[in-house]
């Protein structure tokens, strides 16, 4: 199944496409090179930019598939190995907003499970807990 057939892209959606490269190799007397070509395609600053390259193999967030294919030449000609990446990024509903929402239901089961019947507390509490682990997860991220 091709990318574009699991989620429509429109530049006026909440969806946008972005572009990556993943550079896995740069020659050691090419770092501050590598550096100054990192920047110049991100936008990071020059401590962001040397971490990375300190840390390769490392993805850089470029935006535009032209950015990424110029980045990918350039870093090639310096001897280094890199290969473009395609991400999605989804516009993120409000997490704390969510949580709230669930944090509501789950005091709203606490309340009725006082007034079940014994057959239909394992059920709920069932639901209960899949809720809290929903919960924790959003939490976490």
């Amino acid at each position: 199944m091709a990318i574009d057939n699991v989620l429509p892209i429109r530049a006026d959606s909440e969806f946008a496409r972005d572009f990556y490269v993943r550079v896995t190799a740069l020659p050691a007397d090419k770092k501050v090179t590598g550096i100054k070509l990192i920047r110049e395609a991100s936008g990071l600053g020059l401590k962001e930019a040397k971490d990375l390259v300190e840390s390769l193999p490392a993805l850089v967030k470029v935006g535009s598939s032209a950015k990424a294919e110029t980045l990918i030449g350039k870093i090639e000609e310096q001897g280094g190995t890199c290969a473009i990446e395609l991400g999605r990024t989804v516009a993120a509903p409000d997490l704390t907003a969510l949580i709230g929402r669930i944090d509501g239901v789950l005091h709203v089961i606490q309340l009725y499970e006082r007034s079940l019947s014994a057959e239909e507390i394992p059920a709920l509490e069932l639901a209960y807990r899949e809720l809290q682990t929903v919960r924790n997860e959003l939490a976490r991220i």
